[in-house]
C-alpha cells in the first residue's frame, strides 16, 4: 500500500531498535564517500587502512572474535562494488 508505506518502513526500523535518521544519514555519508573511489579504495577501506565512513565499524569486527558475515553485509558490499563499476560475476566470486 502506497499510502501507509512511510509507516511501514519507519516500524521496521523501531522493530529492530535502529534510529531511521542514523540509517539514512549513515546511507548519505556512503553515497558521498564512495565517489571517485576505485575498487582498490573500497578494499583498503574494508580491512581498515583507509579513511572511511565505516573505518570504526571495520577496526571493530576485526577485533570481535564472534563477528559474522551476514547477508545485509554482503549486499552492502556488492552495492559498494556497483557504485566503483565492479561487475560481480561468477567466476569473480566463487
Amino acid at each position: 500500500d502506497v499510502e501507509n508505506r512511510g509507516k511501514i518502513v519507519a516500524s521496521l526500523f523501531e522493530a529492530v531498535d535502529l534510529s531511521e535518521e542514523d540509517v539514512r544519514a549513515d546511507a548519505a555519508s556512503m553515497k558521498e564517500w564512495i565517489v571517485g573511489k576505485s575498487k582498490d579504495d573500497v578494499m583498503a577501506a574494508l580491512v581498515g587502512e583507509a579513511d572511511s565512513p565505516f573505518k570504526s565499524a571495520v577496526l571493530s569486527a576485526k577485533e570481535d572474535e564472534y563477528w559474522m558475515y551476514s547477508r545485509f553485509f554482503g549486499i552492502g558490499l556488492v552495492a559498494l562494488m556497483d557504485e566503483v563499476g565492479v561487475e560481480i560475476n561468477a567466476d569473480d566470486v566463487y
